[in-house]
């Protein structure tokens, strides 16, 4: 049995079938080798705020979520072990901390010097 996105793109293509060829649209040419070559990264070229837009609508979301940019005090082993993770670390410790509240963690929110 094939899978359902399968189906689907048999069928799409089943009802381009036939279809004349589109006229190029001369304000919007067919990229060449070169603007490949030449094209950069979304978080390159766009704002923060941009980008939290297109994340927001991509993930269902009705507004984006604008992030406060703060200094905050981290344990450097647990720094390391987040930026360890590459570019994108601050995002995945956001989604650990952002877990950490739907969860309602707060038996772990204690600073370490105060654990027993």
């Amino acid at each position: 049995m094939s899978d359902p996105t399968e189906d689907d793109a048999r069928r799409a293509l089943a009802a381009l079938e036939g279809l004349p060829e589109p006229e190029p649209d001369p304000e919007n040419p067919e990229w060449t080798d070169e603007d490949f070559a030449r094209a950069r990264p979304a978080r390159e070229v766009l704002s923060p705020e941009v980008l939290a837009t297109f994340r927001a609508w991509r993930d269902g979301l009705t507004e984006p979520r604008m992030k406060r940019r703060l200094p905050v005090s981290l344990d450097p082993d647990v720094f390391e072990h987040f930026q360890a993770m590459g570019e994108d670390w601050e995002d995945r410790m956001n989604a650990v901390l952002r877990r950490a509240q739907d969860e309602n963690v707060s038996a772990i929110a204690q600073p370490r010097r105060e654990r027993a």
